[in-house]
């Protein structure tokens, strides 16, 4: 089963009825009494908003603007166990107990318009890589391009050249790649963004960059010396995070032991 993709010109085409909506621009309108504006995507903070919402009466969920939007509307989807709070459902009932929508504003690391879901777990701290499939996508086409139209990031992600990208062909290369995480370099961000702190999409291209990703997108030095502070000070952490957490993802890739992971966080240091 896929989800249902359609087009909009308007959110206000929009049916909100009967749904609990999930949002992450203060700056959106949004005229339903049933609305959380998520701050952060991170588990313990969106334990509360899970437990009211399927305490509650509503039919659906619609998932409302970029990243934190649109995968915590994913998570919140998923029921709520007699026993254990958010992160024990996310384990051992992975699937939409509530109906989700998601209606995308901007590029989210294909998490958008396909199963991958990405929540931040800060007691460990980790970015759990899960695939919570959403029953409908509506994508309002002219707002959602004008986002992906030069995108470095989507353009480094998918390998492609974001300013001639239709909609239906981002839609295709997000469904194929986001299942295996996309490459070594995007799974290896999962770790560094988790224990640097820093935000996942700003760590992405200054890895990509680092090993020599020929789409490599702008990247920040102050991002780049956090990552070689940490692979200086703690790469055989950095290794077993990754392999403990994406084991089966970095072995699809051509990662086969910890061995060649350590190489590949070394290759990020800068040479001499």
């Amino acid at each position: 089963m896929v989800s249902i993709v359609s087009f909009v010109d308007s959110l206000e085409l929009i049916d909100k009825e009967g749904a609990v909506i999930v949002y992450d621009d203060p700056g959106l309108v949004i005229k339903n009494a049933n609305s959380i504006l998520v701050d952060e995507l991170e588990l313990t903070k969106l334990d509360t908003p899970h437990l009211i919402i399927q305490n509650s009466l509503q039919q659906r969920i619609l998932g409302i603007g970029g990243f934190k939007a649109v995968n915590a509307a994913k998570i919140l989807s998923v029921k709520r166990l007699r026993k254990g709070g958010l992160k024990q459902s996310i384990f051992e009932s992975p699937r939409p107990h509530i109906p989700v929508t998601l209606v995308p504003l901007r590029p989210a690391l294909c998490s958008e318009v396909s199963s991958l879901t990405l929540v931040f777990d800060e007691k460990v701290p980790v970015y759990y890589a899960l695939f919570i499939r959403p029953e409908r996508i509506v994508i309002p086409e002219k707002v959602f391009m004008e986002n992906i139209k030069g995108n470095e990031l989507v353009a480094l992600l998918l390998e492609s050249d974001t300013r001639s990208l239709s909609t239906g062909e981002y839609v295709s290369l997000c469904l194929r790649l986001s299942k295996r995480l996309f490459g070594v370099h995007f799974i290896i961000s999962l770790s560094l963004a988790a224990l640097t702190g820093l935000k996942l999409d700003s760590v992405i291209p200054c890895v990509a960059k680092a090993t020599g990703y020929p789409r490599a997108a702008s990247c920040d030095v102050n991002v780049v010396d956090k990552i070689h502070t940490l692979i200086e000070k703690k790469i055989d952490h950095l290794v077993e995070h990754s392999w403990s957490f994406y084991m089966n993802f970095l072995i699809y890739w051509g990662v086969n032991n910890r061995g060649e992971l350590y190489r590949r966080y070394l290759d990020l240091k800068p040479s001499g």
